[in-house]
C-alpha cells in the first residue's frame, strides 16, 4: 500500500512539474512574440519613414528583416500549439 501511495505522490510532482515547465514555456513564447511584434513593427515604421531615402541594398535588408520577423512568428504560434497538447 506504501508503494502504491509514493508512487502516486511521484506521479502528482511529474505532473506539477510538467505543468510548471508548460507555464513557463509559455510564458517565454509570448515574451519572445512581444519582441517579435515590436520589431516588425519597427521595421515597417523605418521603411515607411526612411524608405525614400534608402537605395534599394537597405530597403531589401528591412524587407528581410520583416520576412525573418514573419518566419520568427510563425515558428512561435507552431510552438504555442505543440505545448498546448
Amino acid at each position: 500500500m506504501n508503494k502504491g501511495k509514493s508512487a502516486e505522490k511521484n506521479y502528482e510532482k511529474q505532473v506539477i512539474r510538467e505543468e510548471d515547465r508548460l507555464f513557463i514555456m509559455d510564458d517565454l513564447l509570448h515574451k519572445l512574440k512581444s519582441s517579435v511584434v515590436s520589431l516588425e513593427g519597427y521595421a515597417s515604421l523605418f521603411l515607411n519613414e526612411y524608405g525614400t531615402s534608402l537605395d534599394s541594398k537597405g530597403k531589401h535588408y528591412i524587407k528581410r528583416i520583416k520576412g525573418n520577423m514573419k518566419e520568427i512568428d510563425w515558428v512561435i504560434r507552431m510552438l504555442q500549439e505543440c505545448i498546448k497538447v
